[in-house]
């Protein structure tokens, strides 16, 4: 089991990545977005803090990412635990919560799609199936919050402050880097900032 984040360098192909990570679990390639380039940074710069999956049929345990390539000046990814206290977690428990996939699409905050129709045709085909707000593990709660999450009253924000309040784990990409990542018990984002390399990233869902 990966606490939050496994850093594995020099790993020579996407398919050799594969197969380690195929040692966590089943290894999905049918995403929307395989590979990851500077076209997505280019066109959202400030990306929002998410869980990858959490508009498709079903919920990665891990997500993986190799890097094909990279140049010394490339964007970061940063990571940040979900994990909760448990007298915290127990106050949340048996709550339902959906995410507002709309809101990410119309702030482009996660990814610009190129055409409206696309973007219309995501958000009809995006879960909206309540998710359970609080969940639990061999290691303890975590927590589903996002920024994108459903909280018209505000009833949560107080995940919100303790999350965002935690230490980020940078990632520094360079090629054959893998980077597999703990997909339930934390959220992650690009980090363009000033960031003006140019970088390649092929992702992986690992169930």
């Amino acid at each position: 089991m990966i606490d939050m984040v496994k850093i594995i360098d020099d790993i020579p192909s996407f398919q050799d990545a594969c197969q380690v990570c195929a040692e966590y679990g089943t290894v999905d390639l049918e995403l929307d977005l395989k590979k990851v380039t500077q076209e997505e940074v280019n066109t959202v710069p400030l990306q929002t803090w998410h869980q990858d999956g959490s508009h498709v049929r079903y919920f990665p345990k891990y997500s993986a990412l190799w890097c094909e390539m990279a140049e010394e000046d490339a964007p970061i990814t940063q990571i940040i635990s979900t994990r909760l206290p448990d007298a915290i977690a127990e106050k949340y428990l048996y709550e339902w919560v959906t995410m507002d996939f709309k809101k990410t699409i119309d702030e482009g905050s996660f990814y610009k799609f190129k055409k409206k129709s696309h973007a219309r045709l995501y958000a009809m085909k995006a879960n909206k199936t309540p998710m359970a707000l609080v969940e639990a593990d061999e290691k303890g709660y975590f927590t589903r919050w996002c920024p994108f999450m459903k909280d018209d009253e505000g009833k949560y924000k107080q995940l919100g402050d303790i999350i965002l309040a935690r230490d980020i784990t940078t990632i520094e990409w360079k090629p054959n880097r893998l980077v597999i990542m703990e997909n339930h018990a934390t959220l992650h984002r690009r980090k363009p900032g000033t960031y003006n390399g140019d970088r390649v990233l092929w992702r992986a869902y690992i169930k």
